[in-house]
């Protein structure tokens, strides 16, 4: 039963069950915590402040790209919006190059997450080191349909 319990040393409570069966009994037998439900709107609106305030103190020329908004139709012809990065450099050369896609769909489980969320997280970082690098793509972020009022395979499909 615990044969795996080396992974999770690192964790105080897992390093006490896994040294004592009769711990992780007890643990196991003791009522559900009292869990408040989250608010998913309140959380998306919270959300949507701080990265609307984060992309506006990081923008996409800070890391040599620009950012345009656009919308795409989807499998079941709903419009959903995406963002795409362009490189600066491609564009000062006068001449269109062919680059790589990079298709990115956020995080957040299906419920959370914008274009800002990927931007903020992993595509800034990415497409500034790439630029050191003198590597260029072109990126296109998909603000998909969220969950509870999209059910799978919806936001999926979207994708």
């Amino acid at each position: 039963m615990f044969k795996y319990a080396h992974y999770f040393a690192s964790l105080l409570d897992w390093a006490a069950y896994s040294t004592n069966p009769s711990q992780l009994e007890l643990a196991l037998s003791l009522q559900p915590l009292d869990i408040k439900l989250i608010n998913v709107y309140a959380d998306r609106a919270a959300e949507a402040a701080k990265f609307a305030e984060w992309s506006a103190k990081h923008p996409a020329e800070g890391y040599g790209y620009t950012k345009e908004r656009r919308e795409v139709a989807v499998r079941d012809g709903h419009r959903c919006g995406v963002v795409v990065y362009r490189p600066l450099q491609a564009d000062s050369q006068g001449q269109k190059m062919r680059l790589p896609l990079l298709f990115v769909t956020h995080g957040g489980g299906w419920t959370h997450g914008t274009a800002i969320t990927d931007e903020m997280w992993f595509l800034a970082a990415l497409l500034g080191r790439l630029r050191e690098k003198d590597l260029y793509v072109v990126a296109m972020s998909l603000k998909y349909r969220l969950a509870p009022e999209w059910t799978y395979p919806g936001f999926t499909d979207d994708c």
